[in-house]
């Protein structure tokens, strides 16, 4: 089934509860529990791996690790946060696009109850599952716009931080003299 995918590598991995991710930074591969395996239908397995299949061919991996970084690092800009949290919605609503053109809504939307189910955050493909949901059954997603709380804490912080770096950057060149 993983060839039908358009996979190279796939993993499968012991654990009690229907898991499916993608990893790895330069070469993608994706894994998925015996538990998931076992529980979902063919089709609804094969949903599963076009949808991981996906996140391995745009390399979400080394995406998703960029855009965390960012935003751990510049944690004091919450629209880095926010933004990285929108790409990764954005992700699984690409990925099930995929996956849908392929094997169908029906398919899709069964991979989405079983595998979503034990909500393991770090399973990729239960995240954002309401978004994904509200997509298949053809409902408005709309669009999300960075609260403005959050653009003026951004603003405030960046400020704050130049100042300190100015500040910072005086102090060396008197010590310097």
């Amino acid at each position: 089934m993983a060839g039908a995918a358009g996979l190279d590598r796939i993993e499968c991995v012991r654990a009690g509860s229907p898991v499916a991710f993608c990893a790895g930074i330069f070469r993608p591969s994706v894994f998925i529990s015996e538990a998931a395996v076992a529980g979902l239908s063919d089709s609804e397995l094969l949903a599963v791996l076009h949808h991981e299949a996906d996140h391995a061919r745009r390399h979400e991996p080394l995406r998703r690790a960029a855009r965390t970084s960012a935003a751990e690092v510049l944690t004091f800009l919450p629209i880095v946060s926010w933004w990285s949290e929108r790409k990764m919605a954005l992700s699984e609503l690409r990925a099930d696009a995929a996956a849908e053109r392929i094997v169908g809504r029906s398919a899709l939307a069964g991979a989405l109850l079983v595998m979503t189910a034990p909500a393991i955050p770090l399973a990729a493909f239960v995240g954002h599952a309401e978004l994904r949901a509200r997509r298949l059954l053809g409902i408005r997603i709309d669009e999300s716009k960075a609260p403005p709380a959050v653009w003026a804490a951004s603003f405030v912080y960046s400020w704050l931080a130049i100042s300190l770096a100015g500040c910072l950057f005086a102090v060396l060149v008197a010590l310097t003299r």
